[in-house]
């Protein structure tokens, strides 16, 4: 407290001094033209209420949401074009029409080779029925006879173990024992045969098992030959050519009579014929420059304008952001896709040229100052009004955004314009030695040099709180109430420029000036 008080008490005085001597001739840096001129050179505003929108402009192209590149899938001449550009189609109308000559034959060779496998297979499977009953009987009737033989077999041992028993008792004779030992010989070989039809059987088994995979192969061609007829009756079909989706013809490439090539059968990628668009939505593509494009988000509004509609306006959306910029001739673009409202497609068209405002900001029954009005230092902003302009008292309402508790006439006091110096106002720069004072060159009463406001035209600085900015105006958060008086220099003036300097390139002194009052203040500080 003890500093700002031997801080201000100073500056009171020498405040004091200088308008004691400015009665009686002595100027702040400037003659009494000079005084003339710089009054001339400011003009007076009031803070309005209203509303700001900040924008990035950009140009760009209307597109629809979708374009489609035909191409035939069969190759062959057009005997037929149902579609010209414009054309509103349907998904599934049918656009172009090929001689179909070469895939009918196609399809009627598929069909007979179709045919054969089938009859093929058929055959083989009826021959592997067959072939399997047999099998069944003859494994049936081997088994009967290879019962038979080894029941003889049996029995003729037997009878041969009984006839030795009796002719060991010279009961029979060698020739009964031979007889039946004979027999037995003959029943064993017939068992013998027996197991040999057996075996034979097993191998007939494994021929009807290669049989069976025969008819896999068989029943794998006719697949194959399947599949070839539906190819067939496809390309068929691909010699009428259908719209892929519901829009608008916008590109013909083909005429009545000439031979298109397939995409599917030709290196260069097949013939054009159509392009569709989906204009069920449109969309703006743009493209932004890289110092704007943080300002730019998803779900921000835009405002469109064509040449073709000067006077109406097309509102829209931002829908995309590119994330990885374009560099064309060193300069880095971002795309950017808008989808515009419904109403736009019944007036505009892909391709046109589209005038863009993205609207990054926008603040609605706010108070605002022009632009070049909002002074800033040090990172502070500040509006320059008249001396006797009413000022914001403490707790008064400044915006419509902020209820901030206002300043203290005690402090205002201190940054009236013959005290502030090194001003920086946003496009101009007021450097040291331009005192913002305007007409307190003549004695007191004279009526020389009267502002716009007070006659005397002596004002101040007043810090304020601004928001966002856009269309050359500047929103006012806390500082001013609506109505107020508000002072701006004329950017236009070829005298007050950014060097200090009058129009004869004398150097400015006085408060304002090197060694003035402003000098010292900036030491001090």
């Amino acid at each position: 407290m003890k500093k700002k008080t031997l801080v201000i008490i100073p500056l009171i005085f020498l405040a004091g001094f200088w308008y004691a001597n400015s009665g009686s001739g002595f100027m702040t840096g400037t003659d009494k033209s000079d005084a003339a001129e710089l009054e001339r050179a400011v003009s007076e505003k009031v803070v309005e209420r209203g509303d700001i929108f900040a924008r990035v402009s950009c140009t760009g192209k209307i597109v629809p949401r979708l374009e489609i590149e035909i191409k035939g899938k069969a190759s062959g001449e057009i005997t037929a074009l149902h579609a010209e550009v414009s054309s509103r189609v349907e998904k599934g109308d049918l656009l172009i029409e090929l001689d179909p000559s070469d895939e009918e034959r196609n399809m009627r060779q598929a069909e007979v080779n179709l045919a054969s496998s089938r009859a093929r297979l058929d055959q083989s499977r009826h021959v592997l029925q067959r072939e399997k009953g047999t099998l069944e009987l003859d494994k049936s009737r081997i088994r009967e006879d290879l019962a038979t033989a080894l029941a003889e077999v049996e029995e003729s041992k037997k009878q041969v173990h009984r006839y030795r028993t009796l002719f060991k008792s010279k009961m029979i004779s060698q020739e009964n024992i031979d007889k039946i030992e004979l027999q037995l010989t003959k029943s064993m070989a017939d068992y013998a045969k027996a197991e040999l039809r057996i075996k034979d059987l097993e191998v007939t088994e494994t021929a009807l098992a290669i049989r069976e995979q025969d008819i896999i192969l068989a029943q794998g061609n006719m697949e194959s030959d399947e599949i070839a007829l539906e190819k067939a009756k496809q390309r068929f079909q691909d010699t009428r050519i259908q719209a892929p989706i519901t829009g608008v013809i916008t590109e013909r490439h083909v005429q009545k009579g000439q031979i298109i090539s397939s995409p599917t059968s030709n290196v260069s990628g097949g013939t054009s014929l159509l392009v569709v668009a989906d204009d069920s939505a449109l969309f703006v593509e743009a493209s932004v420059d890289e110092c704007d494009i943080g300002q730019v988000k998803p779900g921000q509004r835009v405002e469109v304008t064509v040449d073709a509609y000067p006077e109406k306006r097309f509102d829209g959306t931002v829908v995309l952001v590119d994330a990885k910029g374009i560099e064309t001739s060193n300069v880095v673009t971002f795309g950017v896709k808008m989808e515009l409202e419904a109403a736009a497609r019944k007036a505009l068209k892909p391709g046109m040229t589209a005038n863009v405002d993205i609207i990054t900001a926008e603040v609605r029954d706010v108070l605002m100052v022009p632009t070049e009005a909002v002074v800033s230092r040090s990172g502070k902003t500040f509006l320059m009004i008249p001396v006797d302009s009413k000022m914001v008292g403490s707790g008064e309402r400044m915006g419509k955004r902020d209820r901030k508790k206002g300043i203290a006439d005690s402090d205002l006091s201190l940054l009236t314009a013959e005290t502030l110096a090194s001003v920086e106002t946003r496009g101009r720069v007021l450097e040291s030695g331009q005192t913002l004072e305007t007409g307190r060159s003549g004695k007191k009463g004279s009526g020389r040099g009267k502002g716009r406001g007070r006659g005397d035209g002596s004002r101040r600085l007043i810090p304020v709180t601004t928001g966002i900015t856009g269309e050359g105006k500047t929103e006012i958060v806390s500082g001013v109430e609506e109505g107020q008086k508000i002072a701006l220099m004329d950017s236009k003036s070829s005298k007050w420029t950014k060097d200090g300097q009058g129009k004869e390139g004398r150097p400015r002194g006085g408060m304002g000036g090197p060694g003035g009052l402003m000098g010292i203040m900036g030491r001090r500080r």
